[in-house]
C-alpha cells in the first residue's frame, strides 16, 4: 500500500499534517553525553564535546530544560576515538562552530537540523569517511572552508530537500543531490482565487494517486487524480467549496 500524507484546510487555514516521518536511513539512536556551557541569557546552550557510547548519536534539542541552539569549536574533534558513525543535529541548533567535526575519521553520515543557518570554518576537515551530509533546510553561510585535502580527500555528497532555497550543483565545493524520501511529499501549499494549490515532489516518473475525504476519524477517501511525476513532480489544485469545513488531501505512490 502507498504512502501517504495528509493536508488539512479549515476556513482560511491550511495545515498540512505529515501522517508518516521522512525516514532518515539510520538505525536507531543511542542515549548519548555531552558536555556543554550555558549560553548569555542562560536558556539556551552550546555543545562542547562528546563522551557518550559509539555508534549512531542523535544531538538532543533540549537538555536540563535548556535549549540547544549551537555546537562549539572542535566539540566533536577527534571523535573517532569512540566510534562516533552516524550523527543527528537537531532543528534547534542554528549554528555549527569551526573544527566542530575536525578529524572525525569514523563518521559516515550527517543529518543536519533545518534551523542551521552558519556552518564554521573547517567544520568538516579531514572527516576521511564522511560519504552524506544531509540539510534539512536552506542552504546555511559558510564561513571559509568546510573540508580540506591535506591528509583525506574530501568525498560527501550534500543532500538536501525539495523546497528548500539556496542550493546549487555543488556545496562548498562538494557535489550536491536531491535528497529523496521513501514517500511522496507535499511542498509549496497555497490558497490563491479560491483554490488550494500544492505541489507533490517524489521519484521521477513515479506514479502518484491524489485523494480526499472530509473526515479522518470515518474516512472514505475519494480520488481525485492519478498522474505521473514527470520530472518528479506535480502541481495539483483544486477548488475550495464553502460547504465543506474541513478537507483532508493524501499522497499515495502507486
Amino acid at each position: 500500500m502507498g504512502q501517504t500524507h495528509n493536508m488539512k484546510i479549515k476556513q482560511k487555514q491550511v495545515q498540512i499534517c505529515l501522517l508518516c516521518a521522512v525516514l532518515l536511513l539510520l538505525p536507531a539512536m543511542v542515549q548519548a553525553q555531552f558536555n556543554y556551557s550555558v549560553n548569555a541569557g542562560g536558556a539556551t546552550i552550546t555543545i562542547t564535546g562528546y563522551y557518550g557510547p559509539a555508534g549512531n548519536v542523535s544531538i538532543p534539542s533540549r537538555i536540563n530544560g535548556m535549549s540547544v541552539t549551537s555546537i562549539g569549536f572542535e566539540a566533536f574533534f577527534l571523535s573517532f576515538t569512540n566510534g562516533l558513525v552516524n550523527l543527528t543535529i537537531p532543528d534547534s541548533v542554528t549554528s555549527i562552530g569551526a573544527n566542530a567535526f575536525w578529524l572525525c575519521g569514523g563518521l559516515a553520515s550527517l543529518i543536519v537540523g533545518k534551523g542551521v543557518t552558519n556552518i564554521g570554518t573547517g567544520a568538516f576537515a579531514e572527516c576521511g569517511y564522511l560519504t552524506n551530509i544531509y540539510f534539512s533546510g536552506n542552504a546555511p553561510v559558510i564561513d571559509g572552508y568546510l573540508f580540506t585535502l591535506e591528509f583525506f580527500p574530501p568525498q560527501p555528497i550534500i543532500c538536501y530537500l525539495p523546497g528548500t532555497t539556496g542550493w546549487g550543483a555543488s556545496f562548498a565545493g562538494q557535489p550536491t543531490a536531491l535528497w529523496l524520501t521513501s514517500k511522496p511529499q507535499i511542498i509549496n501549499c497555497s490558497i490563491h482565487n479560491g483554490s488550494i494549490g500544492f505541489t507533490v515532489y517524489w521519484q521521477t516518473n513515479a506514479v502518484v494517486e491524489i485523494d480526499a475525504c472530509t473526515n479522518l476519524a470515518n474516512p472514505c477517501w475519494l480520488a481525485l487524480a492519478t498522474n505521473t511525476l514527470t520530472d518528479g513532480e506535480l502541481d495539483f489544485g483544486d477548488l475550495l467549496q464553502t460547504n465543506i469545513q474541513c478537507r483532508y488531501y493524501r499522497v499515495r505512490s502507486l
